[in-house]
């Protein structure tokens, strides 16, 4: 089994399998079915089975309808790892992310925009706070994450900041929006809350105003992933229907 790399791309491989499974991490932009169709065409092995890992509701339903085995397995978190959530900046907020070329331009907007209703722009970028000072590693990240009421962020630095407790803008390469609703919850999480998909709101400014209204506190388990239909919400609980209040940092039980 290859959790990133391609096995196409690994040397040392058998040359017989009685199963291979592909983990697939991103999406491709254009003709994922086809991109898909001549990789398994061009493993080396000879196995009666191939079966690809999705993180992508999406993706697993593509492969599904073309005729692969798939499996649907979104991102989760572990929320009982991260430190407890006790912000004290009510005027900030903080991007937790890479703003590389892709994500340069929103980034740069978020820097500029930002002031203008009331908020102090800092990011954790390459390991560093506001572009200077040590290298931070994960658990040094979370520390400060902690003191933060409002996160930027797409992707698992989304899915952390969600788990923690922050009320998060996701944003980068492109602009997701807020998570208001159950509804909402789903359509992000289905993408693994990359931006491809928008809810409530692709605009800057409205999701800047409406920040302080959405929902957090909920994390993925992946003991309640449904791997072909996705994750099975708990409608009985809060914070966005599927957090446990009785856990601290909201987690599916």
């Amino acid at each position: 089994m290859s959790t990133c790399p391609l096995l196409t791309k690994l040397t040392g491989l058998p040359s017989r399998a009685d199963l291979v499974v592909q983990y697939l991490h991103s999406f491709p932009r254009v003709n994922p079915l086809e991109v898909r169709k001549a990789y398994v065409s061009k493993v080396k092995i000879d196995s009666p089975r191939f079966i690809f890992v999705t993180a992508y509701k999406q993706y697993h339903s593509l492969m599904a309808d073309a005729g692969f085995e798939s499996i649907y397995s979104p991102m989760s978190i572990d929320p009982t790892g991260l430190p407890p959530h006790q912000p004290i900046y009510e005027d900030r907020i903080l991007w937790f992310g890479r703003a590389d070329s892709r994500k340069r331009m929103i980034f740069e907007r978020l820097q500029k925009v930002a002031p203008r209703y009331g908020f102090h722009f800092d990011y954790i970028s390459r390991d560093r706070l506001n572009g200077k000072g040590p290298i931070l590693k994960q658990r040094d990240a979370w520390q400060i994450m902690t003191r933060y009421r409002y996160g930027i962020a797409v992707g698992r630095c989304a899915l952390e900041m969600f788990a923690m407790g922050l009320k998060v803008f996701i944003a980068g390469a492109k602009i997701g929006g807020l998570i208001m609703t159950d509804d909402d919850l789903h359509i992000q999480h289905s993408t693994n809350m990359n931006g491809r998909l928008v809810t409530f709101s692709d605009e800057i400014g409205e999701c800047l105003a409406n920040l302080n209204k959405s929902k957090t506190g909920f994390s993925v388990d992946i003991r309640n992933v449904d791997h072909t239909n996705g994750v099975k919400y708990d409608t009985g609980t809060e914070h966005a229907g599927i957090a446990a209040p009785d856990r601290g940092i909201g987690a599916y039980q």
